[in-house]
């Protein structure tokens, strides 16, 4: 998971919350290139990203995301 939140889509500069994987749940904190990933307990997937318009759109967002999802679930 850290090296996909580290390869998010440029713009993409903050990102924050709860991600459900095969291996539990985790809290997300990313900030420009600081990425942190911890254990934490968590009833399903919530993120909030931010970014600049001119820099990110929410297509983007949501493809990298459908791109991610896709190749954790095989």
């Amino acid at each position: 998971m850290g090296e996909a939140l580290t390869n998010r889509p440029p713009g993409l500069y903050r990102l924050k919350g709860f991600v459900l994987t095969y291996d539990g749940p985790y809290e997300v904190h990313v900030v420009g290139a600081y990425v942190e990933a911890r254990r934490t307990a968590a009833a399903r997937t919530t993120l909030a990203g931010l970014g600049p318009a001119d820099r990110v759109t929410r297509e983007d967002i949501e493809a990298w995301w459908s791109a991610l999802t896709r190749t954790a679930t095989g």
